[in-house]
Protein backbone atom coordinates (compact mmCIF):
# COMPACT_ATOMS: atom_id res chain seq x y z
CA UNK A 1 0.00 0.00 0.00
CA UNK A 2 3.05 2.49 1.11
CA UNK A 3 4.36 1.76 -2.37
CA UNK A 4 1.61 2.43 -4.25
CA UNK A 5 0.77 5.27 -3.12
CA UNK A 6 4.36 6.69 -3.39
CA UNK A 7 4.56 5.42 -6.84
CA UNK A 8 1.76 7.40 -7.76
CA UNK A 9 2.32 10.65 -5.97
CA UNK A 10 -0.06 10.45 -2.93
CA UNK A 11 1.04 11.88 0.86
CA UNK A 12 -0.22 9.66 3.38
CA UNK A 13 -0.62 8.97 7.40
CA UNK A 14 0.05 5.40 8.57
CA UNK A 15 -1.35 4.52 11.31
CA UNK A 16 0.29 1.25 12.79
CA UNK A 17 -2.86 -0.91 14.85
CA UNK A 18 -0.43 -3.09 16.15
CA UNK A 19 1.86 -0.49 18.02
CA UNK A 20 -1.30 1.54 19.26
CA UNK A 21 -4.53 -0.24 19.86
CA UNK A 22 -6.45 2.71 20.68
CA UNK A 23 -6.85 2.66 17.20
CA UNK A 24 -8.50 -0.59 17.13
CA UNK A 25 -11.05 0.72 18.98
CA UNK A 26 -11.82 3.91 16.66
CA UNK A 27 -11.71 2.05 13.38
CA UNK A 28 -14.64 -0.64 15.13
CA UNK A 29 -16.57 2.57 16.10
CA UNK A 30 -16.78 4.27 12.81
CA UNK A 31 -16.50 0.98 10.48
CA UNK A 32 -17.34 -1.73 12.59
CA UNK A 33 -13.97 -3.28 11.74
CA UNK A 34 -10.99 -4.05 14.15
CA UNK A 35 -8.89 -5.52 11.21
CA UNK A 36 -6.90 -3.51 8.81
CA UNK A 37 -5.87 -2.27 5.89
CA UNK A 38 -8.49 0.27 6.23
CA UNK A 39 -7.73 3.10 4.20
CA UNK A 40 -9.67 6.73 4.45
CA UNK A 41 -9.46 9.56 1.90
CA UNK A 42 -11.11 12.80 2.56
CA UNK A 43 -14.65 11.29 3.84
CA UNK A 44 -14.76 7.68 1.84
CA UNK A 45 -13.23 4.71 3.12
CA UNK A 46 -12.03 1.46 1.71
CA UNK A 47 -11.88 -1.97 4.36
CA UNK A 48 -10.26 -4.85 3.61
CA UNK A 49 -10.81 -6.08 6.65
CA UNK A 50 -7.98 -8.81 7.22
CA UNK A 51 -7.45 -9.22 3.48
CA UNK A 52 -7.03 -6.67 0.43
CA UNK A 53 -8.73 -7.90 -2.74
CA UNK A 54 -9.03 -6.98 -6.20
CA UNK A 55 -12.38 -5.23 -5.59
CA UNK A 56 -10.41 -3.22 -3.02
CA UNK A 57 -7.81 -2.12 -5.40
CA UNK A 58 -10.98 -0.64 -7.60
CA UNK A 59 -12.38 1.08 -4.93
CA UNK A 60 -9.43 2.69 -3.53
CA UNK A 61 -7.98 3.51 -7.17
CA UNK A 62 -11.43 5.33 -8.16
CA UNK A 63 -11.23 7.23 -4.50
CA UNK A 64 -8.04 8.61 -5.95
CA UNK A 65 -9.60 8.90 -9.47
CA UNK A 66 -7.02 6.81 -11.25
CA UNK A 67 -7.40 4.46 -14.75
CA UNK A 68 -9.04 1.18 -13.05
CA UNK A 69 -7.75 -1.66 -14.67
Amino acid sequence: MKEFLHQNGFTYENRDMKKDDSLRDIIEAKYGTRKAPVVEVDNEVVIGGGQWTEENWKQLKELLQLQVQ
